[in-house]
């Protein structure tokens, strides 16, 4: 069952991981900002975070989904969706 405390506490673990890896600031990292375009996540990058959150949620994101993953609220979402 998803609750909003859970969703809250799954966007900060997200954006955390985010900040830690890309070397920012946990405030310069909304829902809505865009991977690519914000953080200048590049290819290199993108495999890094995927293994980070596939680690820390013991799951796999295939190569294709990795490609639909435009915003920080796109990979909570999709995160969200695998481990109920």
């Amino acid at each position: 069952m998803k609750t909003p405390q859970r969703r809250t506490l799954l966007e900060n673990e997200v954006v955390e991981i985010l900040a830690r890896h890309l070397k920012r600031a946990t405030l310069q990292i909304r829902l809505n900002t865009l991977l690519r375009e914000d953080l200048n996540v590049d290819s290199f990058a993108m495999i890094e975070l995927a293994f980070a959150l596939e680690d820390k949620y013991k799951l796999q994101i295939p190569e294709d989904e990795m490609g639909k993953l435009k915003t920080v609220k796109n990979v909570v979402d999709w995160i969200e969706s695998k481990i109920r």
